[in-house]
């Protein structure tokens, strides 16, 4: 195929200028346009002599001397717009392969059968699926859901995937009563009263402090948490008298403060609650405690029991300062032997040991018993403050926080180094447990009496907006030796029973779980007088006598041959 210019064509000429084999992406050529461009646009007439012969009598302008022989030039084609780009090339079949027209989809044939199989192999892939991560996950092995952000499956039931030691917030049960409390305010007939919402409060307040499994736990509403804070300071509106549970369940006298309504009337241990404002009932300690109490100066008739006879009292109640310390010089087997009871560790009790120490010293004690007998706790700080008043430096406790471990040390209130006893049995819990075991430890006193209670935690209390306060448990305590106190108890270095004292941790037990007491295996004598041991020293015009209580006296032979 020529491509040339048709000009260029018909005249046979064939240009070898500069520009002749350009591409046409480097047209025109540096030399262009050739000497005699344009050329001219008329044609010959037909019976005009060729080019090659023009007439003499008027040679062409271009025409060279005669004496050279014409040299012909090529007709040069126009440059182009744009540079001419061949089309592309046509793919054409080979001549052994012609080219079929095929259809533009061929129809498929579905197998029925076919379908029928994948569906099922599909639905059993899901099946087996869902089926083996809910068992990774149940047995956590591996917890499918969550590698694509999905909640846990539970096919099986609600509790199913579910761990059941995984700590929970309080707030989400919150949640929950939130949900239910406010469908109860948008839909529910019933609207509580001012009456029924305190009694509710009392009932979920209590459920959750149950349900927590925090069996120290207290709920008190704003008129108990009074009678609390009194009874800590020392100080409370009542009778004067402490009540425990005797020995056949019945609500029973354990002590009588002196210069109380109690004593005046002629209370003593061992009477026998039978009833209050003459209602007679099966009567339990809380129930008996609130409904004596009422405001400072009311009157409050009680029925007692005591060897069969039966006593009316007519009291008026007023404000009882506790006799939290007892203490007297005890003279025994020609020695003096300083006797300190210490009843709790309220407020300031502290200061009270202190000052019964000192004035037992300018008395002459050679040593001293510190009775914790029956002395159920109170202040953490105290207690350590009274452990600081025997031993001179170290750890008293440690406290195991949920986070954290803590070490309590002595506060530098040292004031003897005298020999040392402690006095300790059933009732001898909490605080006063971590101080006979901080002796212990110390190797700063030898412990008499029965294994304690076995109280090994500690509480705090917060006062609530809407009135009252909850008590709970914030931490475990151990011995400056690691020892665990809680649901163990301190045991004494010499075991001795007073056999016939009614606050037992065994008693109390069986009481609880509503067991028959068996007297004689408890080493207790059943025709023995309901009551406690006598509180005979520290009382005013008392001299102790040997044998009044077989727990003093070993206490009192065991620091004697200390010295």
């Amino acid at each position: 195929m020529d491509n040339r210019n048709p000009q260029t064509a018909a005249s046979g000429a064939q240009y070898e200028g500069s520009g002749a084999n350009l591409p046409p992406s480097e047209w025109p050529p540096a030399d262009w346009p050739p000497a005699g461009w344009p050329p001219p646009t008329s044609q010959p007439p037909a019976s005009q002599p060729p080019a090659s012969q023009p007439p003499a009598s008027q040679p062409p302008a271009s025409q060279p001397p005669a004496s050279q022989p014409p040299t012909l030039r090529p007709a040069v084609p126009p440059p182009p717009l744009r540079p001419a780009v061949p089309p592309p090339p046509q793919l054409q079949m080979p001549r052994a392969y012609p080219q079929m027209n095929y259809p533009a989809a061929l129809p498929r044939r579905r197998s029925k059968a076919g379908i029928v199989i994948a569906t099922l192999l599909i639905v059993f892939s899901l099946a087996f699926g869902f089926v083996a991560g809910n068992l990774a996950s149940g047995l956590r092995v591996f917890d499918i859901a969550s590698v694509f952000g999905l909640p846990a499956m539970k096919p099986f039931g609600s509790n199913w995937g579910k761990d059941p030691t995984r700590p929970v917030l309080t707030s989400e049960f919150v949640n929950r009563i939130d949900e239910v409390s406010a469908i109860l305010d948008r839909e529910a007939l019933h609207v509580f009263t001012e009456e029924e919402i305190d009694q509710a409060t009392r009932i979920a307040i209590e459920g959750l402090l149950l349900a927590s499994g925090d069996m120290r736990a207290e709920y008190y509403d704003a008129e108990e948490y009074a009678a609390y804070q009194a009874s800590s300071s020392g100080e409370y509106v009542g009778i004067g008298v402490t009540l425990q549970n005797g020995l056949d369940g019945r609500v029973t006298v354990f002590n009588v403060f002196s210069d109380s309504p109690a004593s005046e009337a002629g209370v003593e241990p061992g009477d026998v609650l039978l009833a209050v404002d003459n209602v007679f009932k099966d009567w339990e300690i809380d129930d008996a405690v609130s409904t004596i109490r009422r405001e400072n100066g009311k009157p409050v008739s009680i029925i007692w029991e005591r060897d069969g006879e039966r006593r009316v009292t007519n009291m008026n109640v007023r404000i009882v300062k506790r006799q939290i310390v007892r203490f007297e010089l005890i003279a025994y087997e020609g020695h003096q032997v300083g006797y300190i009871y210490l009843d709790q560790f309220t407020d300031n009790c502290a200061n009270e040991v202190r000052s019964a120490i000192k004035s037992l010293d300018t008395q002459g004690a050679e040593c001293f018993i510190l009775d914790l007998r029956d002395n159920p706790g109170g202040f953490l700080y105290q207690s350590i403050m009274v452990a600081s008043l025997f031993i001179k430096d170290g750890v008293i406790v440690r406290i195991e926080e949920r986070n954290s471990t803590i070490e309590n040390k002595t506060m530098g209130m040292h004031e003897t180094d005298k020999p040392l006893v402690i006095l300790i049995n059933g009732g001898s819990a909490s605080a006063s447990e971590l101080v006979t075991a901080a002796f212990q430890d110390h190797d700063r006193a030898i412990v008499v009496g029965e294994l304690s209670y076995g109280k090994g935690t500690v509480q705090d209390i917060r006062e609530l907006s809407f009135g009252g306060a909850i008590k709970y448990t914030i931490a475990h305590y151990l011995s400056p030796n690691n020892r665990v106190i809680d649901g163990i108890g301190v045991i004494p270095d010499i075991i001795v029973d007073d056999g016939n004292r009614l606050n037992d941790a065994d008693i109390i037990h069986m009481l609880e779980n509503g067991e028959e007491l068996d007297l004689e295996a408890l080493g207790i004598d059943p025709d023995a007088k309901p009551g406690v041991r006598p509180r005979a020293p520290g009382e005013a015009g008392y001299v102790y006598q040997k044998g009044d209580d077989i727990q003093l006296d070993k206490a009192l032979e065991v620091v004697i041959q200390s010295l």
